[in-house]
């Protein structure tokens, strides 16, 4: 027959319950990495947008373009890879404008360049993070216009639900006005669309 002395039991239990809660305090206070930042500019006539994120996140979400990791700018990549990269941002970031009475398609902004730098957060500490720009041609918005725009977003998102994106419009002055701050959401079973304007 197999005793087990009380005093035993609760020092066991005791040890095992300040485990889990050292271990929850761990998991609570745990931060994730940094989210998407996208900012809209008018540059000459044309739209630039640039986009950054962090590397990491990135390649959970797009294992096939792993080789980005070993990059530091477009250049560093293969025609192949850089259309592999392209391919993707097609698909997952395109924008159209809206305006009354016309039926405008969504298209993808052109991807024009990337740079991967070394970055610190107080929180996570150094990581490596993507600096993408695109670009729209003049024609590519009704009326020359960029706003208002609808906005379909959901690079890295699309697997990785917790990811933000914050968008921002940064005006001649190089002011930034926030316009929208999202994570992954649905409507219809598709991805949200975004409608975005300084001016609301």
């Amino acid at each position: 027959m197999i005793t087990v002395k009380p005093y035993k039991f609760l020092t066991s239990f005791s040890h095992a319950f300040v485990y889990s809660l050292v271990a929850f305090a761990f998991s609570v206070s745990a931060h994730s990495l940094p989210g998407s930042e996208l900012v809209f500019k008018d540059i000459n006539s044309k739209t630039g947008i640039t986009l950054s994120f962090p590397l990491e996140e990135f390649v959970i979400a797009a294992p096939h373009l792993k080789f980005v990791e070993s990059a530091s700018n477009l250049g560093d990549l293969t025609s192949n890879e850089a259309n592999q990269l392209a391919r993707y941002f097609n698909q997952h970031f395109k924008v159209k404008s809206v305006n009354e009475g016309q039926k405008n398609q969504f298209i993808p902004p052109s991807l024009h360049s990337i740079e991967i730098n070394d970055r610190f957060n107080e929180h996570v500490g150094h990581y490596r993070r993507v600096e993408v720009q695109f670009a729209l041609a003049p024609n590519a918005l009704t009326y020359n216009s960029l706003f208002p725009v609808a906005l379909h977003f959901d690079a890295i998102l699309h697997e990785i639900r917790s990811h933000r994106v914050a968008v921002f419009y940064e005006d001649k002055q190089n002011r930034k006005i926030k316009l929208v701050d999202f994570v992954y959401s649905e409507a219809d079973g598709k991805p949200t669309v975004h409608l975005l304007s300084p001016h609301r």
